[in-house]
């Protein structure tokens, strides 16, 4: 079932960055916008979170999809994650088509990316 999203404030950082927060009663993210240190327009997924009442039921492939569909409003080329190496949710974001692109220096945690657009040319 659909839930409509609320969308909080824009706030933006002293640091340059840009965050939109994204809620409904299923849960919320947090898109964080303008990643100066990779001088690129990738989106970066801080936060998805789906809250306890509404967990196996769908929901984080709702959350996902409206963060990729406001990256993409936002003209963002990709959207990057970080995870843990070992847990269960890099398998599901590999499903949703991230791949892993950089391995923590102490293998606990992944940097992992998406590309939302492409210039087919």
């Amino acid at each position: 079932m659909k839930q409509e999203m609320m969308h909080l404030p824009i706030v933006n950082r002293t640091d340059g960055y840009l965050d939109l927060f994204y809620y409904s009663n299923i849960g919320m993210y947090r898109l964080t916008l303008c990643e100066p240190r990779y001088k690129s327009n990738a989106a970066w997924l801080s936060t998805l979170i789906v809250t306890e009442d509404h967990r196996h039921e769908g929901h984080g492939n709702e959350l996902l999809a409206h963060a990729e569909r406001e990256a993409r409003r936002w003209n963002c080329s990709a959207l990057s994650l970080s995870v843990e190496w070992k847990s269960w949710v890099r398998d599901w974001y590999e499903r949703k088509g991230f791949v892993v692109v950089v391995e923590g220096i102490d293998s606990t945690n992944v940097t992992m990316t998406k590309i939302l657009n492409y210039d087919q040319n």
